[in-house]
């Protein structure tokens, strides 16, 4: 599940950057989502990430894994990137016409929340395609 794409820890001008890498091959199966949120908390901890921006990543990935499993075509892969004194969290998928749309928190619906509580947590979220790839992304300051 777990695919290393590079992890660097390298003392630069900002100690506060962290300078990371990694990615992970979701299953197309509910449960694989805490598995590999608790993996990515284990990841980000080791790394010296605030635990206020470790609880903040894990609900977005939570959030962006779900909606990929459930409204996506496989394969799903999830990539955290250290840039500076954010993290960008990215999720892409081979794409799908069912794609949540952001709604109102009001509603009384179980469902299309995630979105809301993702652009909440995050500085900057964005979508993009690429190759036939939908590519969600959330960027979350961790200083």
């Amino acid at each position: 599940m777990h695919t290393t794409c590079k992890e660097e820890h390298l003392s630069g001008v900002d100690p506060a950057a962290i300078d990371m890498d990694r990615c992970w091959i979701v299953p197309q199966r509910r449960e694989a989502v805490s598995s590999v949120r608790r993996d990515v908390q284990t990841t980000l901890k080791a790394c010296g990430v605030a635990q206020a921006a470790v609880d903040s990543v894990a609900l977005i990935v939570s959030e962006l894994t779900t909606n990929a499993i459930t409204h996506a075509l496989p394969p799903v892969t999830l990539r955290i990137i250290g840039i500076g004194r954010e993290l960008r969290i990215e999720v892409v998928d081979a794409g799908a016409s069912n794609r949540p749309a952001l709604q109102n928190m009001q509603s009384a619906d179980e469902h299309g929340r995630g979105n809301v509580i993702v652009a909440g947590l995050a500085s900057r979220t964005g979508q993009h395609a690429d190759a036939g790839r939908i590519i969600r992304w959330a960027d979350v300051p961790v200083a």
